[in-house]
């Protein structure tokens, strides 16, 4: 059985009142606009997927080990004097 703290208590002020009065409401019609994609669309987002697909399918165990050479180019003597006037 239920407790008086669980009964609703009744609507005094005037907005309740308002709320729970009878209205007058006019009949109106709902349009759904729904718009589809065009094939243009489609095969573009198809063409995205199959793309996604293939990079994630990449096999990394094709490629070849590259080793990485630095190259530390000096400047000449040449390229010294050329730059010291205009500094």
């Amino acid at each position: 059985m239920s407790s008086p703290k669980d009964l609703p208590k009744p609507l005094t002020n005037p907005l309740a009142a308002e709320l729970t009065a009878e209205h007058q409401l006019k009949k109106t019609q709902t349009e759904e606009k729904v718009v589809l994609p065009s094939a243009e669309e489609i095969a573009s987002e198809k063409s995205q997927q199959k793309l996604l697909q293939s990079i994630e399918a990449f096999d990394e165990k094709c490629l070849k080990k590259q080793e990485t050479v630095e190259k530390q180019v000096l400047p000449t003597a040449e390229d010294i004097k050329a730059e010291k006037p205009l500094i």
